[in-house]
């Protein structure tokens, strides 16, 4: 779906207001003195020990999946710190300290307050350049709508608001589609923060966005970037989980899912990517508890957010074709092509993906030596089932469909210091550059 400005201030100013009304009244969650740690698994009885840590204590884990000679990441609660340490010092595990003071590292995160979303001031300011200093911080969700809308009426020759379904609590789910001398292209397809507390996901796909822009559509434009401009269209939605993304801003910085509300249970929210129409109901690769951090749904492809953007997809393979579609996360610094769903039957293209893989990672490592591991996703992390990437190849046949988890490996992980903003999108991008050219 494609609007005019008239309808995107409209929008905006509806975005608005909807972030403002449900969420101002709820408490914030107090992260302050919460511990986050680095629990390695060296042995079977060491992720045993660490699973009955997780469910006894009610631990929210920030890495999903138990393997040997792996990790699990695990947030910590000063009610909770007390037993933790008793059995962690009992069993012998060995344990890295992430944040001592999670509440602490929170604050320190940006030097912009991110505040409500709900500035009709700002929603609804004349269209102006886009913000030079954009990159430098952490924004609220109000402040992603304008500057993309910002973005594309600076380039109308170049640039329109897309917008792919609504959310569950009904924002618009909004986009910028890009193209080069002409538009109607095949097209390349980039989503970001389904899960909401990624935050870094949507400063880099934006970054993405105003490169092209800036880099492709001017008189001193780079030759490798007018390149893929005039080969491809692209579909950028820098947030596809709103509600989520808006109430990690407001009340709980550390929050995951969608926010629907199950009638049966007093738990909130789906993990939209485990709700995918494509082997959703194959078992291991997702939760069936509504509590649960991934839980994956009632039904397969039963959020407002998956109906939306399958349709925008399956409207974009049916006229134009996608070439290639990624969906960004963080953090872990990973490149994964299919099968999620399964370890056992290697995905038909495996040969293709691993190619292109290669080259990809390469580019992303080449600026800052930033190196990312890459392969099938179920036998590079852990099973999962419902998932976007799945979806698109299995479901769509895009060939070309991968999952980024962006930085860090663990230092910062979810928290991650504004100051690695423009370095984060400068790596993606410069690899995403070598990837578009290796299609």
């Amino acid at each position: 779906m494609y609007f005019s400005k008239t309808q995107i201030l409209a929008i905006l100013a509806f975005t608005g207001a909807v972030a403002a009304s449900p969420v101002a009244s709820v408490k914030k969650v107090n992260h302050s003195g919460t511990r986050v740690v680095r629990l390695q698994t060296h042995t079977e009885e060491d992720i045993a020990v660490i699973k009955s840590l997780v469910d006894n204590l009610y631990l929210d884990t920030w890495t999903h999946g138990y393997n040997v000679n792996s990790h699990v990441d695990v947030a910590i609660p000063p009610s909770a710190q007390s037993e933790f340490d008793r059995i962690s010092k009992k069993a012998g595990l060995n344990i890295e300290v992430m944040h001592e003071d999670l509440g602490a590292s929170i604050e320190a995160e940006s030097p912009v307050t991110v505040s409500q979303a709900s500035s009709s001031r700002l929603a609804l300011q004349a269209a102006n350049a886009p913000d030079p200093n954009w990159f430098t911080a952490y924004h609220a969700y109000g402040y992603h709508q304008t500057y993309l809308y910002n973005l594309a009426t600076s380039y109308p020759n170049n640039a329109e608001i897309v917008v792919a379904g609504q959310s569950t609590e009904g924002r618009e789910i909004v986009g910028i589609h890009i193209w080069g001398k002409q538009k109607g292209k095949t097209a390349i397809v980039l989503h970001s923060n389904v899960h909401a507390r990624e935050w870094i996901t949507s400063k880099v796909t934006e970054y993405f966005a105003t490169k092209l822009l800036q880099a492709g559509t001017v008189s001193n434009a780079t030759a490798a970037i007018s390149s893929m401009l005039d080969s491809y269209d692209y579909f950028i939605f820098p947030v596809v989980n709103p509600d989520g993304f808006v109430y990690s801003q407001t009340t709980d910085r550390m929050w995951r899912k969608n926010r629907l509300r199950l009638s049966s249970n007093s738990c909130i929210g789906t993990d939209v990517n485990r709700n995918w129409d494509y082997k959703w109901s194959s078992s291991g690769g997702a939760s069936t508890n509504p509590c649960a951090q991934d839980f994956k749904g009632l039904g397969a492809g039963d959020t407002a957010e998956y109906k939306g953007l399958s349709g925008f997809l399956k409207d974009l393979v049916n006229t134009v074709g996608v070439k290639l579609f990624i969906d960004y996360h963080s953090y872990s610094q990973l490149i994964l092509s299919p099968w999620g769903y399964t370890c056992n039957t290697p995905a038909p293209d495996e040969a293709e993906h691993l190619r292109v893989m290669k080259i990809w990672e390469a580019g992303m490592r080449r600026r800052y030596k930033t190196s990312f591991t890459y392969g099938p996703s179920c036998t590079t992390i852990y099973p999962t089932t419902g998932d976007s990437t799945d979806y698109t190849y299995g479901a769509l046949n895009i060939i070309h469909s991968y999952s980024v988890e962006l930085r860090d490996t663990g230092r910062y992980g979810f928290v991650l210091p504004a100051n690695q903003i423009i370095p984060s999108g400068e790596e993606a991008f410069d690899g995403f550059q070598d990837l578009v050219h290796a299609l």
